[in-house]
């Protein structure tokens, strides 16, 4: 983990899959998993998604956790599709799947370094996820594959009570 206060995460917002839009900063006080994921993805996305979906029921409910995942195909992905997507993942709680135009999103990408490359069949992109706490700041980071009981574990120190 990434010392406190070292590494503030990039600000954006988008609209999620309700079409609210969710600021980064609009979560302050809650310990956040970014996640970067396409939402019609047969290969990597389901994996890494039923990993997350499996580290945030490990991780309990101490204190309020946001899943955040910033699509990586706004070509296709929808409100329907990233419903859908979450369902199969199983993700609970406060969860919102970001999406936007190219021009919003990959601002967003290059700022987390994630690479997405379209390509005519699919759209390639990296796999790594960010822990925030809830001061806003980077905590943590994972590329897939990961163990939901590594990002459990982390997400427990960051939702954790404050220290004393």
């Amino acid at each position: 983990m990434w010392p406190a206060g070292t590494r503030p995460a990039p600000p954006f917002a988008l609209h999620d899959q309700s079409n609210r839009r969710v600021a980064l900063s609009g979560q302050h006080g809650r310990a956040v998993l970014l996640a970067f994921m396409d939402s019609h993805c047969t290969r990597e996305c389901p994996l890494e998604g039923r990993t997350i979906g499996d580290a945030l029921r490990q991780a309990g409910s101490r204190r309020p956790v946001t899943l955040l995942v910033v699509s990586v195909n706004p070509w296709q992905d929808t409100a329907a599709s990233s419903r859908s997507a979450a369902a199969r993942d199983r993700f609970g709680g406060d969860w919102h799947w970001l999406r936007g135009s190219l021009a919003e999103l990959r601002p967003i990408w290059r700022a987390y370094g994630i690479e997405v490359v379209r390509t005519p069949s699919d759209v390639n992109h990296s796999t790594a996820i960010y822990l925030l706490d809830g001061r806003g700041d980077e905590r943590a980071g994972f590329n897939y594959p990961f163990a939901a009981s590594q990002v459990a574990r982390d997400l427990r120190r960051l939702a954790g009570p404050p220290a004393a």
